[in-house]
């Protein structure tokens, strides 16, 4: 197993590699170079990590034609407004996000929002906010502009994990988050 990383590193993934290499997993054009320049023939890539690690995998699978490769138009990482973007193209429903510095006037309507970082994951950095709250924030520009501002909506959250292998699902198991 060949493994790559930067920062925080998993001890136990490292003890497992054959070859560990420290490398900006945020960075395609680092790991594109690192796998060139090291001559790595590889039947799959993953990633254990999140945010813009999620990118890069996708554009790796995709210059080296790995079967977990995905059209270019779905390529949009783990970027909150690149996805709501592509959701809007699908028609499917999405939830209203803006920045900071679109957000002119709070929806009166809204009682509770989400204020968290426009690319991440486990929610790091996640708050809920109550609508006075957010107005001062917005007016004190305490909201930095690479967060994403949502409405909050209650309810149960339903997701599909497929896996699929050589044009067979495998495993379709769904998910229900609260």
């Amino acid at each position: 197993m060949i493994s790559i990383g930067k920062g925080k590193n998993s001890e136990y993934v490292i003890s497992k590699s054959d070859i560990f290499a420290e490398v900006d997993t945020h960075s395609f054009e680092d790991v594109d170079k690192w796998i060139s320049e090291n001559n790595i023939n590889f039947d799959a890539a993953g990633s254990f990590a999140g945010g813009g690690a999620i990118l890069t995998l996708q554009k790796i699978n995709k210059k080296y034609n790995m079967p977990t490769r995905i059209p270019d138009d779905l390529m949009v990482g783990m970027d909150k407004f690149s996805q709501a973007d592509l959701y809007e193209k699908y028609n499917l429903t999405s939830i209203k996000s803006w920045t900071a510095s679109e957000l002119e006037t709070v929806p009166e309507d809204v009682d509770e929002f989400v204020v968290k970082p426009a690319v991440g994951r486990g929610s790091v950095g996640v708050e809920f906010i109550k609508r006075d709250e957010l107005v001062n924030r917005l007016s004190n520009g305490i909201i930095p502009e690479d967060y994403i501002i949502q409405v909050f909506r209650k309810g149960v959250e339903y997701r599909m994990l497929l896996i699929a292998q050589k044009g067979e699902i495998k495993l379709l198991a769904p998910v229900k988050r609260i």
